[in-house]
């Protein structure tokens, strides 16, 4: 296992800076997911600490030890890719013991490895297979096998589940997780997909245009986002965001105020507020979304779109026209200023 540092870096093509002065500290065991739209430098940053693309600015300790110009293979790290890059030609058993055979370990080592990494990920009965033959969910699976093998210091993983469909992305997802608990490797972890970022991280990392939005836990990230970006980002559906004006306490004055559809409750009537809830106005339904176990409304106040959750039952009565009342809890908002700071409510 190791630390990561990351002090100051930076990566620029040209005259374009992608990621721009990151500093984070990973701690050793730590597993720590990068999330951002697309572009926003995750990638480059992972590669970066793989060795696979050079370091334009700033440092990159690992253990304590710079290793800005280290060769990717003396950085003892593993890397998952989106894609599978496994390869056609070898069985299954070759493509885990890949790495192993050209380190030159002995045979006993290496077959003990590969059968402990194919029972942990359930691959004994395809050890046998080409990767042509197997599903999209098995080759990822392989392709993770080919990393565990190694005992690396860290695993690096780059979007390992977007390829695979949403079943399949909740089984390995969870495999993940139970392979951070066997092993306790520290992991740096690359994803858009905020459900990943939020169960798998112990903190998360939000990008965007190259900067740290936000360095936090899942919770903390999300219940208390630093900016109006990493407010709407995080969380589906996202973030209600309207103007509005606080009279009378701060933040007093006009600023944008923000509240999760999850804290938003609709009712049929305009009934009084209880105690510590405030009333956000009528809305009118316009787009029904139920979901099973939860169902979601949406519509307008004024020209500001809103989501609110419904329970079971007064989603079965709402219609598309009909009028609720929306109102959520006052520990719920957010407010942010003009530029996009969160500012204390």
């Amino acid at each position: 296992m190791a630390s990561i540092s990351l002090r100051g870096i930076e990566k620029r093509y040209g005259g374009v800076s992608v990621v721009k002065r990151l500093d984070l500290e990973i701690a050793d065991g730590e597993f720590v997911v990068l999330v951002g739209p697309s572009g926003c430098g995750k990638s480059t940053t992972l590669r970066m600490i793989a060795g696979l693309e050079t370091i334009s600015a700033g440092d990159l300790l690992i253990d304590g030890k710079r290793e800005n110009e280290v060769v990717p293979g003396d950085r003892d790290l593993a890397m998952v890719f989106q894609s599978y890059a496994l390869y056609p030609h070898m069985s299954v058993r070759e493509n885990i013991a890949f790495g192993l055979v050209v380190r030159r370990l002995d045979a006993a080592t290496i077959a003990t490895r590969v059968d402990d990494a194919a029972a942990m990920l359930g691959l004994q009965d395809l050890l046998d297979r080409k990767p042509k033959q197997l599903s999209g969910g098995q080759r990822q699976r392989v392709a993770m096998a080919r990393a565990v093998v190694r005992r690396p210091r860290a695993f690096l993983f780059d979007e390992p589940l977007s390829n695979l469909d949403a079943k399949l992305r909740m089984e390995v997802r969870s495999e993940i997780a139970s392979l951070r608990r066997r092993f306790g490797t520290t992991t740096v972890y690359v994803t858009h997909d905020q459900v990943e970022a939020m169960t798998l991280a112990d903190r998360v990392v939000v990008l965007q245009g190259g900067v740290a939005q936000q360095v936090g836990s899942p919770l903390q990230v999300y219940r208390q986002p630093a900016n109006r970006f990493v407010a709407t980002f995080l969380g589906t559906p996202t973030m209600n965001v309207v103007p509005a004006t606080v009279l009378g306490a701060p933040p007093a004055g006009a600023v944008d105020l923000g509240v999760r559809p999850h804290d938003v409750r609709a009712a049929d009537t305009s009934s009084p507020s209880p105690d510590g809830v405030v009333s956000l106005g009528a809305m009118t339904v316009e787009h029904l979304e139920r979901l099973g176990q939860e169902s979601f409304v949406f519509g307008h106040i004024g020209d500001q779109r809103f989501g609110a959750l419904v329970d079971e039952d007064a989603a079965a009565r709402l219609a598309h026209g009909a009028t609720v009342t929306l109102s959520a809890r006052a520990d719920r908002l957010c407010f942010f200023a003009a530029g996009g700071a969160r500012v204390a409510g």
